[in-house]
This record gives C-alpha cells, structure tokens and sequence, in this order.
C-alpha cells in the first residue's frame, strides 16, 4: 500500500487554492483513501485503522502526503482514526469526507443508539474544531437493507477504452469518473415501481388507484385524512412516538365494513423533488407503515401507495398520510302512507269551545 504523489489525482478534483479534501469511503469490496495528509505518520495511522477494522478488506490507497495540499487544521489524525473505527465497526456503506469548511460522516445504520452516538461524538469534536460544520449523515434503515448484496462495490474503470470520435466532457470527482452520491442504497437495487399510483391534485380526496393486478378497484366512497406519520430525515422506521397513531388508525381501519375499499398511504420526501433517491425513501416509508398494519392483521392488498414529490404540499415533507373511506350514513327510508304522521282529515278537526273549557278546568286529579 504505496502512497502516491500529487500528480497522481486530477486538479479537478481538488478545491479552490489546491487543497486536497480527505476522502474515505468504505465500499462492499473495498476500503478507498483519497486526499491530501501532511505526513506519514498519519497515513500510517489511518491504515492501520482501516485495516484493524477491516482486515477483511482491501485497501485502494490513493493519499498524497503533501503538507501544502493538505486541508486547514486538520483535524487529529487520533480524532480521524477513532471516528473511522467507530464508523466501521457500527455502520454500512459508510465515509468520512473532510475539507476546510466541513467534516461530513455518513453510513447505514438499524440502530438509533448508533445515530445518537455519532451525534454526541460529533457535537464534541465541533467545540474543538469550531472553525467547522460538522455533519451526521447516518441513516436509518431496517435490517434487510443493510444485506451485503445491496451495497455498492467501488466503481472500476474500463480496461482499455476504445477512444471516442468526440470525447465527452467530464467534472470527475476522481480519477476514473463521477463517484455515486452517498444514499442510503445503490439506485440498482431499488425498486420504485412498486405499487406507484397517479397523485391527485393537493387539497382533494385521493383516488383509489388500480391494484397491481388488471381487475382495476371500485369503489364509490369518498376518501378522508385519518392520521399523519412522521419521520425522522433520512430515515424510514416508524419512530416509538408516533406508534400511538398507528394505532389510532389501526382501530379506525376496524371499525370500517368490508365494502368500504381500499386505504390510501400517501408518502413523502424529507424534501420537495422527484428522484430516484425521494422516490425510494417515499416508498419505503409507506412500505413501513404498511407493514405495521399488517403485523396488526389487515390484508397487505388492501393498501395503496401513493408517492407525491411534495412540491404542492410542503406540509407532508418528511410523512405518511393515511387517507381511509367516509363512510356516509345510510339515507332514511320514507314511512308509509298509513303510518308516522297522522291523516289530514284528522290533523285538520277543528276543536269546539266545549272541549276546550273542558280540557281547562278538568283538575289534575280526581276530587271527592
């Protein structure tokens, strides 16, 4: 594991006044180094590191021991080494990113005690560093995603190109072209067309879409809000404190017959736009909140997603809508004719004097 020089990374790559932005980015088949450190000892510390918490791993040294290109105040190399333990040892897909405005961790994570502690490490580090953003991007993502299939292995160039007519220009972040942006999975192992619907205009009851299969669903009661899910950036579980409106729409859901149709879970991003990456954490929110209906007892088919972009509706940023049936009272069904309100020949009976006085002066009760 050479170091390289500095001839070794393209200029683009560096930021304004030559400085080198220290990269780590821990791939499923690789741990990667780039950027600039002001000595040896540093790099040899940072290895050490990696390899201590990967020994599984190899590692694509690209570091350029250059005190000149190096980021302002550098953070401790003990600092970097104990924050890329910990990434490595509790988080996936993780990376630590350094420049001279900003320290930026992220990774994939099920767990909040782990999103907790990176944030207390953090604010610690910026009461040292307050020349500094420092940044959590840790997500949180249910245990299934954190499968080693669905993480992204370190991008490789062509062997051997044939070389093109008219060559494209590329803004490369590195030397074998754009890296993909830190989310919380590869593009390629999401599936965003899972039960997508048309979204009705913001304001307006929601349509019940077609299921997935061809028989379209009928239904012909009108949709009305129940509860509003919320979640934290980023990040798809439901929190402890918002299972109190799951529950509340658990029991309402009950409470409605079976002919009422479909429900309507409308998801949104943390931010208005429609993307691949919105569109995935859309789906997998209403996917969670599903589940928890279904972990409730309700059929899975009997809830419909919807995923608006939230740029008509800014305040469903960051949740779930659940939108269920108005069922409507029945209509009342008229009384016959010869029965309820009496007949107009006796409403109309005109009462004589006679009886009147009679009605008057009759006492309460009998008297002797």
């Amino acid at each position: 594991m050479g170091i390289f020089f500095a001839t070794g990374l393209p200029t683009a790559w560096a930021e304004p006044g030559g400085f080198l932005p220290l990269k780590i980015r821990f791939w499923a088949d690789e741990v990667e180094l780039t950027g600039a450190v002001p000595n040896q000892k540093t790099a040899n510390l940072l290895l050490i590191t990696l390899h201590r918490s990967h020994p599984d791993l190899r590692s694509r040294n690209r570091l350029v021991i250059d005190p000149a290109r190096t980021v302002i105040n550098l953070p401790d190399s003990r600092e970097l080494a104990g924050l890329l333990l910990e990434l490595a040892l509790s988080t996936k897909d993780g990376s630590l990113q350094v420049t001279n405005r900003e320290v930026t961790v992220s990774g994939l994570t099920d767990s909040l005690v782990t999103h907790a502690a990176f944030e207390a490490r953090l604010e610690s580090l910026a009461e040292h560093h307050p020349e500094r953003r420092w940044s959590n991007r840790i997500c949180l993502v249910h245990e299934d995603d954190l499968a080693p299939g669905l993480l992204p292995k370190r991008p490789r160039p062509a062997l051997d190109p044939e070389p093109l007519e008219n060559a494209p220009v590329v803004l490369a972040e590195s030397a074998y072209g754009p890296l993909p942006p830190m989310r919380a999975r590869p593009v390629q192992s999401i599936g965003l067309t899972e039960n997508a619907v048309a979204i009705a205009p913001p304001g307006d009851a929601p349509t019940v879409p077609a299921s997935n299969s061809a028989e379209p669903v009928e239904t012909s009661h009108p949709m009305e809000p129940a509860e509003q899910i919320r979640f934290t950036a980023n990040s798809f579980l439901v929190a402890f404190d918002q299972y109190r409106l799951v529950d509340a729409a658990t029991e309402r859901i009950r409470s409605l017959p079976p002919e009422a149709g479909p429900i309507i879970l409308r998801a949104y991003p943390d931010t208005a736009g429609r993307h691949t990456y919105n569109e995935w954490l859309s789906n997998s929110r209403a996917r969670a909140v599903r589940r928890a209906f279904v972990d409730a007892g309700f059929p899975e088919e009997r809830f419909r997603i919807e995923t608006p972009d939230g740029r008509d509706d800014s305040k469903g940023l960051g949740t779930v809508r659940i939108f269920v049936p108005r069922m409507l009272p029945p209509a009342a069904e008229p009384l016959p004719e010869d029965e309820g309100a009496p007949s107009e020949a006796t409403e109309n009976l005109p009462v004589t004097t006679a009886s009147a006085a009679a009605l008057e002066d009759e006492p309460p009760f009998p008297t002797r």
